[in-house]
């Protein structure tokens, strides 16, 4: 059985799959991470160059060829789960868990952050509700919703554990 973290970004999805691997002894894949050693370069220089289409594209393209995986505990970019073609290509993969996480918490965590595109704008804050308001509904689609905010991850680890 492969785990497949969803959710915004910020919300754990990496630290949280990486425990999960571990406490399970399956192997993890960041897709984000999995993109820029393919591309032999940055999420945020793909963006800058190529563009936002152009990324999520290449997030599509990984998940074809993900289909066969097994064992694994994936960790996607936060708005991979937006396109409804990589909604069923992940739901084929596995079982898609939705880290939920409240605005002020991701906004802390968010704050300092200078790597992520969609934040590199100094009205990131407003960016951040507009995103989640947009992205919270699908998210809820997946096929199960861990509160993430409510404790360490190790405590996360054990949820999901629980809940599968």
């Amino acid at each position: 059985m492969n785990i497949i973290l969803i959710g915004f970004m910020g919300a754990g999805k990496t630290t949280v799959g990486r425990k999960l691997a571990n406490r399970l002894g399956y192997f993890f894949l960041d897709t984000d991470q999995q993109i820029e050693k393919q591309q032999g370069c940055t999420i945020e220089e793909i963006f800058r160059y190529a563009g936002e289409a152009t990324f999520r594209d290449l997030e599509t393209k990984l998940l074809e060829n993900l289909q066969n995986v097994h064992n694994t505990i994936l960790s996607t970019g936060g708005g991979m789960f937006l396109r409804s073609e990589n909604q069923e290509l992940l739901k084929g993969i596995g079982k898609t868990v939705y880290l939920q996480v409240d605005r002020e918490t991701l906004k802390q965590r968010l704050q300092c952050d200078q790597h992520r595109p969609l934040l590199q704008q100094p009205n990131w804050q407003e960016n951040v509700n507009q995103m989640l308001q947009q992205r919270e509904p699908v998210y809820l689609t997946a096929d199960l919703t861990i509160k993430a905010q409510d404790g360490p991850p190790n405590v996360m680890v054990s949820r999901i554990i629980e809940a599968i």
